[in-house]
């Protein structure tokens, strides 16, 4: 069976996937950018990798507007071979999503007037999550302000949300962080945005 399609991400997998994708005469080669390329900064020769990955490629991906600018910028290569492909959570059907919505709420003893917002991203400042911070603090007080980060939502543990619902009751704003402690940069950004908040509360959620 001959493949039609050869997809990769990362820059060493994108080199290897363009590459074997040629010898092997594969009409379709997709590769992916799923962050800035300062890997190049770091290992000079991932420059020429990415070059020839670039070239070889059909069709560029990019998870955001800013990494398509970083890509175009370094490499050089025509923009309409680089397609944005938001990173996207997928929400239920539009008949399903109120029942959904008011079983969630109460579950996490929130009211069903109470406005949330939930981020799931990494602490990464070109995603442009000081644009964010610096909404909330000029916004009128709400009734809560709640900042959720997860890198993978699905690992969150139901035996953890007794403690969730208990600081998201005494907290206007909730952050939460799975991995790698944020830099005490960003905990001074947000206290700076917000000085409004009452208790920034960090929980960390290891592997």
């Amino acid at each position: 069976m001959i493949s039609h399609t050869v997809y990769a991400f990362l820059p060493l997998t994108n080199f290897m996937g363009v590459v074997n994708g040629k010898l092997f005469r594969i009409p379709r080669m997709v590769i992916s950018k799923r962050a800035l390329e300062s890997h190049q900064d770091r290992h000079p020769w991932f420059r020429w990798m990415d070059k020839i990955s670039n070239r070889l490629s059909h069709v560029i991906t990019a998870n955001s507007m800013a990494v398509k600018k970083d890509v175009l910028s370094r490499d050089r290569i025509p923009e309409e071979k680089v397609r944005v492909i938001y990173n996207a959570i997928i929400f239920p059907e539009e008949k399903d999503r109120k029942a959904l919505r008011t079983k969630k709420r109460r579950e996490l003893g929130l009211n069903l007037d109470a406005r949330l917002i939930v981020c799931v991203a990494n602490l990464i400042p070109y995603k442009g999550h000081d644009i964010l911070l610096k909404a909330f603090a000029a916004l009128p007080e709400w009734g809560k302000y709640i900042l959720c980060l997860w890198e993978k939502i699905e690992e969150f543990r139901e035996g953890w949300r007794p403690k969730l619902v208990i600081w998201i009751s005494a907290a206007r704003f909730t952050f939460l962080v799975r991995g790698k402690m944020p830099s005490s940069g960003w905990r001074r950004r947000m206290l700076e945005y917000c000085p409004h908040a009452k208790k920034v509360s960090t929980m960390l959620f290891w592997r």
